[in-house]
This record gives C-alpha cells, structure tokens and sequence, in this order.
C-alpha cells in the first residue's frame, strides 16, 4: 500500500488560496479597508517566510501552484496601486 506523502505542500496552496479569497472578499467591497487589506497583504508575505517552499515547489500540481503564486504577486501589486 502506498501512502501519498505531500500533504504538506496541498495544505499550503490551500491557505494560500484562502488568503487570496479573504483579500478579493475585502477589495470587492464598496467602502474598502486598506489595513485590513494591508494585514492580509503582510499575511502572504509571513506565510511565505516562515514556509518551507521546497514543499510548495515541489506540489504534483505545477499548474495550481503556478496560478497561485501568480495571483500573489497581483494581489500585492493591487494593493500596492491602492496605497498611492
């Protein structure tokens, strides 16, 4: 029997993901929070200090991954151009 052991690399996209969800949520509002928005910004990048990205790199779904990062580096340059 074969045990599939990266979990940990799926369990990191995921809350990715779910950072991304929280910030479209907030900057889909009408009245906007920018530090909220901000918090969920420095949410990402705390995430992504304290990870180890050899788990995250090394996920069987590159595409998923891929897209992910992708929507990171969006999600801060948007809340970047608001900031001005």
């Amino acid at each position: 029997m074969y045990i599939y052991n990266g979990f940990e690399g799926h369990g990191m996209c995921g809350c990715m993901e779910n950072i991304l969800v929280a910030f479209q949520d907030e900057f889909n509002q009408k009245q906007r929070d920018l530090k909220s928005m901000w918090a969920i910004v420095a949410a990402f990048a705390q995430r992504l200090n304290l990870e180890k990205l050899y788990y995250y790199g090394g996920l069987d779904d590159g595409e998923r991954a891929e897209v992910t990062m992708a929507m990171i580096g969006k999600t801060v340059l948007a809340m970047l151009s608001l900031s001005d």
